[in-house]
């Protein structure tokens, strides 16, 4: 019986004799009226065991399944780790030798090794670094006109579009120096990072040309390959830790832009920067792969259960 009650001919019953309520509720007259399937003792004990059975396997490979999740994410971070310390294109790059430094950090101190061939400095020498500008509150427009970029709308990888506000369209010629354009890459610089991930996105291709709001960093490089390989870089160990280090103590923790250009990294050459991108995209795209087999093997252990069930309640799995 406890198996039939969760089948979905069984709970299909449950929700038409639902009360029409705000806290909905199943008389137990009707409850007693519902349809049931009911073999003979001896078959009920054969169907149970058997459901006791596939049920949980199906349990083990859905807690297998869901574990791959993070396992990938592990992955990835380990991948970035390789990346930007060096390790991953150390045969590519022929040279295994390592230079040691400290990061400048008030905290704690950390040490960080990279290749000797790379360069180390700062991040204001790598690329330009433009903060926003604090626009009043009586510029902004709640429909038509710019795109105000704020932190709201800076997640994790990804642009999100919500509670958008405007500027008047004058504006994108007086604050040329704040525009934000397809493809370019910001950073939150309040809570700017959650759950160990730093707010950092690309602004979508989707998007009109918008301008940069206050607590906002946008960055310039020399080019695209450049510009991914510091993606990676911006979800390292060592950056972020910079990042945490130079947090205001408030309510809500603020990144200074000042502090963030003078945050240390180390850059390879621009070949071996291209050959990182590809790397770890070719590694990216292989964890994409798995996540989706994933996803679609996790919707068949889903639907496997309803399937098995039904089958014991047809009489199928007790045919013989």
């Amino acid at each position: 019986i406890l198996y039939q009650f969760r089948t979905e001919e069984f709970m299909k019953q449950v929700k038409a004799g639902l009360s029409e309520t705000l806290q909905p509720n199943l008389s137990p007259k009707s409850l007693a009226g519902f349809h049931c399937v009911l073999p003979p003792l001896a078959e009920q004990k054969v169907i149970a065991d058997k459901l006791d059975t596939l049920l949980a396997q199906v349990e083990t490979s859905k807690a297998r399944l869901d574990r791959i999740p993070q396992i990938l994410k592990t992955f990835r971070q380990s991948v970035l780790a390789a990346a930007v310390s060096g390790k991953l294109t150390e045969e590519w790059r022929g040279d295994s030798s390592y230079m040691q430094f400290d990061l400048e950090l008030e905290k704690e101190q950390i040490a960080i090794e990279v290749p000797a061939v790379w360069s180390k400095g700062t991040l204001s020498k790598s690329c330009t670094v433009i903060s926003g500008t604090a626009f009043k509150s009586k510029d902004f427009l709640n429909e038509s006109g710019i795109p105000a970029i704020k932190i709201s709308n800076v997640q994790y990888g990804q642009f999100e579009v919500k509670n958008q506000q405007f500027l008047p369209k004058e504006y994108l010629d007086s604050f040329a120096n704040f525009q934000v354009r397809d493809g370019d890459l910001l950073m939150a610089l309040t809570r700017p990072i959650t759950n160990d991930t730093l707010k950092v996105c690309r602004y979508p291709k989707t998007q009109p040309t918008g301008l940069l709001n206050q607590r906002v960093a946008k960055f310039i490089f020399r080019n695209e390959n450049e510009k991914i390989y510091f993606e990676y870089l911006f979800q390292s160990n060592y950056f972020k830790a910079q990042v945490t280090d130079k947090l205001s103590e408030t309510l809500q923790p603020n990144l200074s832009p000042v502090a963030l250009k003078k945050f240390v990294v180390a850059i390879p050459s621009e070949k071996e920067q291209t050959e990182i991108v590809r790397r770890v995209e070719e590694l990216f795209a292989f964890a994409e792969r798995i996540e989706q087999k994933t996803n679609v093997a996790l919707e068949r252990v889903n639907n496997l259960t309803q399937a098995i069930l039904a089958k014991a309640f047809r009489g199928e799995l007790t045919a013989d």
